[in-house]
């Protein structure tokens, strides 16, 4: 990191409130938070209305964009929680949380020593968190937790201000609706039971979940209910 802590954190939330150009924006705001916050490693931006979708508007760099990857395939994780429970979520040791039993090991094999994710929300409205990511255990110190929640503050304003905007992601699961379509109109699926199946063919597989959604999509994979 660079100059001033103040000066950082000055330049970080001019980065949020400059939406133009539309592209890069997520990314530009994860760089300023992976600049701006200590102890941070990697972040992304995550924007989603429920527990069957996702759109990662930014992420920092590959790592950052892995673990939300794991994190949608397994359906757990520190984002899922701060976006069902409206409230930041933190993890000084990720392999060994016992809330993640499969996120947190896989987290923890890649590379990961503490995590933390801060919902976005308007009110009881929520829709997506920032997270974090640090190679090293231990706490989230607290000026960085503060800084933090000031941040997603101001990104979650930008985005309600803006609603309707077509924000571009850097990763989307329109791979996974196709397939859920493909697989309740042909294979004889509940809709319901679609993104559990394929969840579950994914990870026992040890594939990503866009790959095998991508492959269900062209035939060349067929999944039929058990």
């Amino acid at each position: 990191m660079h100059g001033h802590p103040r000066g950082r954190l000055d330049t970080a939330m001019a980065a949020i409130g400059h939406t133009h150009p539309i592209a890069g924006w997520g990314q530009r705001i994860c760089a300023s938070y992976a600049d701006c916050l200590a102890g941070v490693d990697a972040v992304a931006l995550t924007m989603r209305w429920n527990l069957e979708s996702l759109d990662v508007l930014g992420a920092s760099g590959d790592w950052a964009a892995v673990l939300e990857d794991i994190q949608f395939t397994l359906g757990e994780g520190p984002a899922v929680d701060a976006f069902t429970g409206g409230e930041p979520v933190e993890s000084a040791r990720v392999g060994d949380d016992p809330r993640w039993p499969i996120f947190g090991p896989c987290a923890a094999a890649a590379g990961t020593g503490a995590v933390a994710a801060f919902p976005l929300r308007l009110g009881a409205i929520r829709f997506g968190s920032v997270d974090l990511y640090s190679r090293r255990t231990g706490p989230i110190p607290g000026r960085t937790r503060s800084e933090a929640a000031l941040l997603t503050t101001l990104v979650s304003c930008v985005l309600v201000e803006r609603i309707g905007t077509e924000w571009v992601s850097v990763i989307d699961y329109r791979e996974v609706d196709a397939a859920r379509g493909k697989m309740a109109v042909a294979g004889g699926f509940a809709i319901a039971d679609t993104l559990s199946r394929l969840r579950a063919h994914a990870f026992a597989s040890d594939r990503p979940l866009r790959t095998v959604a991508a492959d269900i999509v062209a035939g060349r994979l067929v999944l039929t209910p058990d």
